[in-house]
């Protein structure tokens, strides 16, 4: 990893701001701008708001009920009606986390656009998350100018974007795989620190 001098520091803090808010402004007005969500973001919505309520409720039972009293045509697989055996997915305890945030702000869910529209910020934070994590990493093992690079190519990388402005859990996926590397290679630089970033990096690797 090679020093970089303050004048330099200065303008790379400053450019990655602006990349980074730039990144979250886009992601954002994309999913504002976007014609409809699909079931399964409908489906992840409603079931953090739920577990607002009951943190144990992690199932879709009562989604499917209210999808099959407007469109009772329309089917449905047999595993929507049973509960799910599994644990909540740490993307669904971030959407929770959003909503409750949002309601201490002043902004209590209201409305099923509402719900979409603060389940999605989890997404597109995340994405924003790992781009600054994906410069560090390009920091840490090269030099800065690397950084920037895979900063840049992942906040315009069209797969990368179209996640962060869906609520789907695969940037959030990705961050926290990423950040599991990142600690694992700074426990290396700051041997000092090593047993904590080891742990955080375990406990990175967990969440996923």
């Amino acid at each position: 990893m090679k020093q970089i001098n303050q004048h330099s520091a200065s303008f790379l803090i400053i450019g990655l701001s602006v990349l980074l808010i730039t990144a979250y402004i886009l992601r954002e007005k994309g999913f504002e701008n976007g014609e409809r969500t699909t079931f399964d973001e409908d489906l992840y919505a409603y079931m953090a708001y739920e577990m607002t309520v009951d943190i144990r409720h992690y199932n879709a039972i009562n989604f499917s009920s209210l999808i099959r009293q407007h469109s009772p045509n329309r089917f449905l697989p047999d595993y929507l009606w049973k509960k799910l055996f599994k644990h909540p997915p740490f993307y669904s305890y971030l959407i929770v986390l959003s909503y409750k945030l949002h309601k201490e702000l002043g902004y209590p869910i209201t409305d099923q656009p509402q719900a979409r529209h603060q389940a999605v910020r989890v997404s597109n934070c995340m994405g924003v998350l790992g781009i600054l994590i994906i410069f560090l990493l390009g920091f840490y093992i090269f030099d800065w100018r690397v950084g920037v690079l895979a900063a840049l190519f992942l906040a315009i990388d069209p797969v990368h974007w179209i996640c962060s402005q869906k609520i789907w859990m695969e940037t959030t996926l990705m961050t926290v795989m990423m950040a599991s590397g990142l600690f694992y290679i700074m426990s290396y630089k700051y041997e000092k620190r090593k047993i904590l970033f080891l742990i955080l990096s375990g406990c990175c690797a967990g969440t996923a």
